[in-house]
């Protein structure tokens, strides 16, 4: 099995990917994540697709169990 070799996205393409994503998933407001956020999550990751997810999940979850904002 081979992997996709695609470039890591910078910091302005990992906000659009979260957003992306987001929508795909069924949010349609405004702003689900903050810039700082996005920033951490980006500093974080490393640009790693799949690690940018588990962050956002992550924040998500803990934003749910604590019954307020995480991102």
């Amino acid at each position: 099995m081979s992997r996709s070799h695609r470039p890591r996205p910078g910091l302005t393409q990992t906000g659009a990917f979260i957003k992306h994503q987001s929508e795909v998933a069924g949010y349609r407001g405004n702003g689900l994540f903050s810039d700082g956020f996005v920033a951490k999550a980006y500093d974080y990751s490393k640009g790693i697709l799949r690690q940018i997810n588990l962050v956002c999940t992550h924040a998500l979850m803990v934003g749910w169990r604590t019954g307020r904002p995480s991102g």
